[in-house]
């Protein structure tokens, strides 16, 4: 069985959400990590227990990203 695709998703707001739904549907892929800086941010990484990331920055600064989309 080959690894899943880390999925970092930023922005929660609606299509964010959609985003989430679908990584979690997916067999390919998983949830990394979240970047809100919105309030609801805290929230939805503890539901989907995954770290929240403040800015991209952050996030880039820490791990290797392979790529970006939108």
């Amino acid at each position: 069985m080959s690894k899943k695709i880390k999925i970092s998703v930023v922005g929660i707001g609606l299509m964010g959400l959609q985003h989430i739904i679908a990584i979690q549907k997916s067999k390919f892929a998983t949830l990394h990590s979240i970047v809100e800086i919105k309030k609801n941010g805290i929230e939805l990484s503890k539901k989907f227990k995954v770290p929240l990331y403040k800015t991209i920055k952050i996030l880039l600064e820490k791990f290797h990203i392979l790529g970006t989309t939108t």
